[in-house]
């Protein structure tokens, strides 16, 4: 009996020392600066699985941990900046250190308009940056996430997970109410008029926080039935999907809204491991085929009534339910020499 356990407990701490680093460096081509909180993402190779997602730090690094050995694509996207892929492979027993990557500056001329990249520029005030949003940008984006993607102090992963400034301690104000994040998703970017940012909120702000996303709505938009659907499948190997919906009715003074998100992927798993304990005199042979079903949903609905121009009384109830199928089928085999 102990002879079998030995050799499994061995096979167990071999697989976990397999997970590795994967770090790097990123910077701006220009003047050769760090570039911060640039979107850093690893991509599984070949089937091209979304493996991890991080945002550079004030320095230009970003590491990835627990990393399993095989063949990777590193991702990198910044606001105004060409994407930089950089395909690296990983082997067992040791960390990677990719080369330097350098970003480059993109520009696109529209008529007598020029937009870098899409990046708004600012208007600075006395206690806030005010992004005013043209017509242009607006009709590229498709929802609130999309369009806080332009500002150039927010940070918008694969995930939809946000930062301000590298800080994820913040509140998002839609017309001077605090909202949650999935609220972003009902919101259409030409209702939108102005993205204030406040990175040194005032007292008037309770608790403490590192900053304040403001979005001034125009307000037409407070009017009539407004809705937006996406999807975003991919459908072979890995099925990875997401789903978003929104819809509002507003009448001027009260607005109904409901939000919906859902995405999920679909993971296979096969593996067939031989190991060679030659101080026990005996061989491991551990083979295994499982599914992992993850998903992740989201629901997000209330009600806005504006009593007057300083006055409002709202209602909000979100729902986050999280779903992980797991079912691995593993089969070990000791033999004894």
């Amino acid at each position: 009996m102990k002879k079998f356990f030995i050799p499994v407990i061995m096979l167990l701490a071999m697989v976990n020392a397999q997970a590795q680093q994967v770090n790097g460096r990123v910077f701006m081509q220009k003047d050769s600066s760090a570039a911060q909180f640039a979107s850093v993402g690893l991509i599984q190779l070949p089937d091209s699985a979304i493996i991890s997602g991080v945002i550079t730090l004030t320095d230009g690094r970003y590491a990835f941990e627990s990393v399993k050995p095989g063949e990777y694509l590193v991702k990198v996207s910044f606001l105004g900046y060409e994407i930089i892929e950089k395909p690296v492979q990983l082997a067992a027993n040791t960390n990677l250190a990719v080369d330097d990557i350098y970003l480059v500056e993109t520009s696109t001329n529209v008529g007598e308009v020029t937009i870098i990249g899409e990046k708004l520029k600012g208007k600075e005030l006395v206690d806030r940056t005010s992004y005013s949003i043209p017509p242009l940008v607006a009709k590229t984006s498709t929802n609130g996430y999309e369009l806080l993607k332009k500002i150039p102090q927010v940070q918008v992963d694969f995930q939809n997970n946000i930062t301000l400034n590298g800080s994820a301690n913040f509140i998002i104000e839609v017309d001077g109410r605090q909202r949650d994040r999935e609220f972003l998703a009902k919101l259409l970017p030409t209702d939108i008029e102005t993205v204030e940012i406040i990175s040194n909120p005032s007292g008037r702000y309770e608790g403490n926080i590192d900053g304040v996303i403001s979005i001034i709505l125009k307000k037409e938009a407070r009017y009539g039935i407004n809705g937006n659907v996406g999807l975003q499948i991919k459908p072979f190997n890995k099925l990875t999907y997401a789903l978003t919906g929104s819809i509002d009715y507003s009448m001027g003074k009260i607005t109904f809204y409901a939000t919906a998100y859902t995405g999920g992927q679909d993971l296979k798993i096969n593996s067939s491991t031989l190991y060679d304990f030659r101080s026990i005199d005996s061989t491991s042979r551990a083979n295994g085929e499982g599914l992992i079903d993850v998903g992740f949903s989201s629901v997000n609905t209330g009600f806005d009534y504006y009593m007057n121009e300083h006055n409002n009384m709202s209602f909000n109830i979100n729902y986050r339910p999280i779903r992980q199928d797991i079912d691995l089928l593993s089969e070990t085999t000791l033999l004894k020499k």
